[in-house]
C-alpha cells in the first residue's frame, strides 16, 4: 500500500511539473500580466526594472499604428516582456524607437511600412535614430511585414525584424517572411548602408533555428553612400544578418533570394551574413535562395570572412556573381597601364570575361610612351657627333634604347673625333730632297696634325732640301801669310810684289765669308 501510495506521488509530481513547463496560451495562465487588446493598449507600454520587468500580453489579434517612444534620442523603453499569445499585429509603422532588455514571443507582425523621408535605423520592432539597442530576446517570432525604403540620407540600416541587437541577445526561432526592397530613384540619390533579413547589426547575438523565406531586392541606383572624405563606403546584405561580430548563428537557413542590382562592387553580400568580425561560429547553418551578388561568396558567407567556424553547413542555392568591370588603361609614361579584367571588390580577386582568376603580373599592361619609329644610327664625323640607334618618346621625349629600354642622350652620343691613326715618323731632308716632320693624318677628313695633334698643314710640315755644297761641312781655318821667295822682279820692287800680297788678303776674306755663309745657312 505505501509503495503504491509513493508511486502515486511520483506521478502527481510529475504531473504538476510538466503542466507547469507548458508553455502558456490562455488568458488565465497571465495571471500578474498587463492585456493589450488594441493599438490604444500597446501605446501605453512602459519600462519596468530589471529587478521587476513589465509583461504585457495579448488577447487578440491587433492593429499598431503609432510608434512607442518619440524625439530624437528617446530613451530605450525597457525591462519589458510581450507576449504576443499567437496572435498577431498587423502594423504601418515601427513599433518602438528604441527597446533595451526587451523581450518578445509568439507572436506575427504583419502588414507593410514605406519609409521615405526619415533616414538611420529601420525595422518592423525598432525604428531609432543611431542609437542602438540592448540586450534583446525574440522567440517564436515571425515577420511578414514588407517594407520599402528610399531615402537619401547615409549610415542606414534596414532589417526585417530588428535593427540591432547587443551583447546577450537570443534569437530563437524568429523568422521572416515578408519583402524587404530598397528603391532606386531618378529623384533622390537612394542610399543604403546595412541590410539584413532579420537583424541589420548584430553584437555577441546568438541566432537558433533562424529563417528568413522571405526576399531582399536593392534596386539599381541604390549606393552605400558616401564617407566624410566623399569616397563610397561598403554596403553588406545578408539574408540572416547583414552585419554580425561575435555571434553564433545554429541550424539558421536562408531561402530568400537575394538580388542586388545596385552598381556592382558597392555591396558585399551573403546567404546568412554579409560582415563578419570577431570569432563567429556557424552550425548546421544552410542557403538555398539564389543569390545575385557583386562578390565571392561560398553562399553562407562573403570571400572576406576571417575567424569563422563552420560546422555542418551547405548550400543548395544559385549564386550568380556580377563583378565590377574595370576598363583597361594604357598608363602614363612612368606607370604601367592594366588589362581590361572584372573585380571582386571584396577579396579584390580578379578575373578575365570567362570567369577564370587573373595573377596579378597578367592584368599589367605595358609603359605607354608613344616611342613611334627606331631612329636609325647615325655615325659620328670628325667635327660631328653621331648617335646610336634610339626612339624618342613624342609625349615626354625621352629617350630609349633600340630594346626600348629608358636611357639618356648622352648615352646614345657617338662622339665626334678624328680618326689619327699611327705616327707618321720624320723624312730627314736631303741635297735636291725636302723632308717633313713627323706628324698625324686624319684618315676620314685627311688633315694634317702636328705630334701633339694640332692641326697644321703640309707646308708648316715641311723640311727644305739641302744644297749640294751642304752635304760636307767645310772646316774653318785662318789663312797664315808666307814669305814670298825673292826673285828678281821682286828685287826690283815691281809690280809683281804688290799682286802677290792682294792675293793672300783675297784668299783671307774669301775664306771668311765661306764661313760666315755656312753659319747663316745652319
Amino acid at each position: 500500500m505505501k509503495k503504491l501510495i509513493a508511486t502515486m506521488l511520483i506521478l502527481l509530481m510529475l504531473a504538476i511539473g510538466s503542466f507547469a513547463m507548458m508553455p502558456t496560451s490562455a488568458a488565465e495562465d497571465f495571471s500578474g500580466w498587463t492585456p493589450i487588446e488594441s493599438g490604444a493598449d500597446f501605446a501605453k507600454i512602459t519600462s519596468g526594472s530589471e529587478a521587476s520587468p513589465n509583461k504585457y500580453y495579448l488577447t487578440k489579434d491587433i492593429t499598431v499604428d503609432a510608434t512607442v517612444g518619440s524625439g530624437w534620442n528617446p530613451e530605450p523603453i525597457s525591462n519589458v516582456i510581450i507576449d504576443g499569445n499567437g496572435k498577431t499585429i498587423t502594423q504601418s509603422k515601427s513599433l518602438f524607437v528604441r527597446v533595451d532588455n526587451f523581450t518578445l514571443q509568439n507572436v506575427t507582425l504583419a502588414g507593410k511600412i514605406v519609409w521615405d523621408k526619415e533616414p538611420f535605423l529601420k525595422s518592423p520592432i525598432t525604428s531609432g535614430n543611431g542609437n542602438v539597442c540592448g540586450k534583446i530576446t525574440l522567440t517564436n517570432v515571425t515577420c511578414d511585414v514588407d517594407m520599402e525604403m528610399c531615402f537619401s540620407h547615409r549610415y542606414k540600416r534596414f532589417a526585417g525584424v530588428i535593427y540591432y541587437t547587443g551583447a546577450g541577445s537570443v534569437l530563437t526561432n524568429v523568422k521572416y517572411t515578408g519583402s524587404i526592397t530598397v528603391k532606386g530613384s531618378s529623384a533622390i540619390d537612394s542610399k543604403i548602408e546595412v541590410v539584413g533579413g532579420i537583424v541589420a547589426n548584430a553584437s555577441s547575438t546568438r541566432f537558433v533555428d533562424c529563417s528568413n523565406e522571405g526576399s531582399i531586392l536593392i534596386e539599381k541606383g541604390v549606393t552605400p553612400g558616401l564617407n566624410d572624405g566623399g569616397a563610397f563606403i561598403t554596403g553588406y546584405v545578408g539574408g540572416i544578418a547583414g552585419k554580425a561580430t561575435e555571434s553564433t548563428f545554429i541550424n539558421c537557413t536562408n531561402a530568400a533570394n537575394i538580388d542586388i542590382q545596385a552598381d556592382a562592387g558597392r555591396y558585399i553580400a551573403a546567404g546568412i551574413a554579409g560582415s563578419v568580425g570577431g570569432t563567429t561560429t556557424l552550425e548546421n547553418c544552410k542557403n538555398s535562395g539564389a543569390l545575385n551578388i557583386s562578390n565571392c561568396s561560398d553562399g553562407l558567407l562573403p570571400c572576406v570572412a576571417y575567424n569563422v567556424t563552420t560546422v555542418g553547413c551547405e548550400n543548395t542555392g544559385k549564386i550568380t556573381v556580377a563583378y565590377q568591370k574595370v576598363e583597361g588603361t594604357l598608363g602614363s609614361c612612368d606607370e604601367k597601364g592594366a588589362r581590361e579584367h572584372y573585380l571582386c571588390t571584396a577579396c579584390l580577386s580578379c578575373y578575365d570575361a570567362d570567369g577564370n582568376e587573373l595573377d596579378k603580373e597578367e592584368l599589367v599592361g605595358d609603359y605607354a610612351h608613344k616611342l613611334g619609329e627606331l631612329i636609325a644610327m647615325t655615325r659620328a664625323t670628325c667635327s660631328e657627333d653621331g648617335m646610336n640607334a634610339h626612339y624618342i618618346c613624342s609625349e615626354c621625349n625621352n629617350y630609349f634604347d633600340e630594346n626600348g629600354q629608358k636611357t639618356t642622350k648622352f648615352a646614345l652620343t657617338r662622339v665626334a673625333g678624328h680618326n689619327f691613326g699611327a705616327l707618321i715618323e720624320k723624312v730627314e731632308a736631303k741635297p735636291g730632297v725636302a723632308g717633313m716632320m713627323a706628324h698625324y693624318e686624319c684618315a676620314d677628313c685627311k688633315k694634317l696634325f702636328a705630334e701633339n695633334k694640332a692641326e697644321t698643314d703640309e707646308e708648316s710640315l715641311i723640311i727644305p732640301a739641302l744644297e749640294n755644297n751642304e752635304a760636307v761641312e767645310p772646316e774653318a781655318t785662318t789663312p797664315v801669310p808666307t814669305e814670298p821667295e825673292s826673285t828678281d822682279s821682286q828685287a826690283g820692287g815691281g809690280c809683281s810684289s804688290s799682286i802677290g800680297g792682294i792675293t793672300v788678303v783675297l784668299a783671307a776674306m774669301l775664306g771668311s765669308a765661306l764661313m760666315i755663309k755656312k753659319k747663316e745657312g745652319n
